[in-house]
């Protein structure tokens, strides 16, 4: 039996009953019909493993989700007798260590919306066409969470508060930090402010003795995997999500 749990925000962000399911074997045909009977419009499913029978039966991938792990060690200041973060291997030079000057965003802006809509590019809820006409209302009510404090505990960006370089948006999870939003202005890219924006990253959380810094990417953004591998992350788990729509 698929236990389903029931979403009720994005039930009512959606305007469509939706359910959640966590599953590890491969569903079948009873499976299918179950998903079918449970009253729900949308059922995300998140599996261990790929699902072929859902995708010859015209449910196709949603998502390959990669989570992204970096082990960070304590940092505690010499008063406390606690070493700080040592230099990670993946820096080459002391002005990798550079933290870049940045500021907190006290609200929406034009050159905000759009780069935090940016950060998006290759979401689930754009490529699904049943979402896809809810993904910019859906991005801006997640930007105004995250500036209120709702879904984040730091909202930070680089450059200035009318030309923004980078966004980076922080959640802690347990004794990880966890990177929910991270974009560089097109503008300003290849100037290294994505690295910056990682390296105040492992500030917060190891300024908060947290030891781990996560982030979640689509397996098919490449460059984002490619840049998280230069960082020293490594794929700590591998997520494949399918949205089953009721016809």
């Amino acid at each position: 039996m698929i236990h389903i749990e029931h979403l009720p925000w994005d039930s009512g962000f959606f305007k469509r009953s939706i359910g959640r399911a966590h599953i590890s074997s491969e569903l079948d045909a009873d499976a299918l019909a179950e998903l079918k009977s449970a009253g729900h419009d949308t059922i995300y499913l998140f599996s261990e493993i790929p699902q072929p029978f859902l995708e010859a039966h015209h449910i196709p991938l949603a998502d390959e989700k990669l989570t992204f792990v970096k082990n960070l060690s304590p940092q505690v200041d010499t008063s406390t007798g606690i070493q700080p973060l040592p230099k990670s291997p993946t820096r080459q030079s002391e002005k990798d260590l550079e933290v870049p000057v940045h500021f907190t965003p006290s609200g929406k802006t034009p050159a905000l919306d759009n780069l935090f809509l940016s950060s998006g590019h290759q979401s689930r809820y754009k490529t699904d066409p049943v979402f896809r006409p809810f993904f910019e209302a859906f991005y801006n009510q997640w930007l105004t969470n995250a500036l209120n404090g709702t879904f984040a505990d730091h909202f930070l960006a680089t450059g200035t508060p009318a030309d923004p370089s980078g966004i980076i948006v922080l959640k802690q999870m347990d004794m990880a930090m966890h990177i929910s939003i991270i974009a560089v202005s097109p503008a300003h890219q290849k100037k290294g402010i994505g690295r910056q924006l990682i390296n105040l990253a492992e500030q917060k959380a190891t300024q908060k003795n947290l030891t781990t810094l996560s982030v979640d990417t689509q397996s098919t953004n490449t460059p984002a995997v490619a840049f998280y591998e230069r960082m020293g992350f490594e794929v700590q788990r591998r997520v494949f999500i399918y949205h089953w729509h009721a016809e």
